[in-house]
């Protein structure tokens, strides 16, 4: 919970409201909508009787509970609870809760939870096994070329491996025009040779769309 900046987003929205109206207001949702983000911008108003008013987030905290837990009955209550109150694994504060040693928990937990040696502690899996799980891997095969026997690092190793996709054949690969994962200059380069032209290529993120420059109006 971070009052001040609940405060700052009272501010701010009381000022918009005062010159602009409510955000669902409808000449202000066209300009809302440009932005990728906008949709979560108008869910900070909800209807009440017929009429849009402030959502709870502007008097309290919505994605998690007020109410402090003092104890829990398994390893599962004693997870959710350390995500919810600091967003990651904390095995001190989930003994607390539960009465429960570290090692008990970790058992219990086995396959939900990692230990990752990169941050020097546990992730659930969803975290851990996520992103570019081949870099990771090769990271922590590097971590344990100087710790061979820690066994708990070799069966999160093992988890990353066998998430690992197959790699795929050249000849099937689908390349499309206008993938957002090629970069910008290599469409820049493709068009600049097609047309015999200068053409820069420029993606917006928050638009969600290209748009192209060339040197000559004219393209032969």
């Amino acid at each position: 919970e971070n009052k001040q900046m609940r405060e700052s987003l009272n501010v701010y929205y009381d000022a918009f409201f005062i010159r602009f109206g409510n955000l669902n207001a409808k000449q202000n949702v066209k300009f809302i909508l440009m932005d990728a983000s906008g949709r979560d911008m108008l869910s900070l108003e909800r209807v009440e009787n017929g009429h849009f008013t402030k959502s709870d987030i502007f008097d309290h905290p919505v994605s998690f509970s007020l109410d402090e837990v003092s104890h829990v009955d398994s390893p599962e209550e004693a997870l959710t609870a350390s995500l919810n109150k600091f967003g990651r694994i904390d095995l001190p504060y989930m003994t607390e809760l539960s009465d429960m040693p570290e090692q008990e928990l970790t058992e219990a937990l086995k396959g939900r939870i990692y230990y990752n040696p990169l941050i020097d502690g546990y992730e659930i899996a969803d975290r851990f096994i996520a992103g570019n799980v081949i870099e990771k891997a090769e990271r922590i095969e590097e971590w344990l070329k100087e710790n061979p026997d820690h066994a708990i690092v070799r069966e999160s190793l093992e988890a990353l491996k066998a998430s690992i996709p197959e790699p795929i054949a050249f000849e099937d690969l689908d390349f499309n025009f206008g993938e957002r994962w090629i970069p910008t200059g290599v469409y820049s380069a493709y068009m600049s040779h097609l047309f015999n032209t200068q053409v820069s290529i420029v993606y917006s993120d928050s638009m969600d769309e290209y748009s192209a420059k060339c040197s000559m109006k004219t393209m032969a």
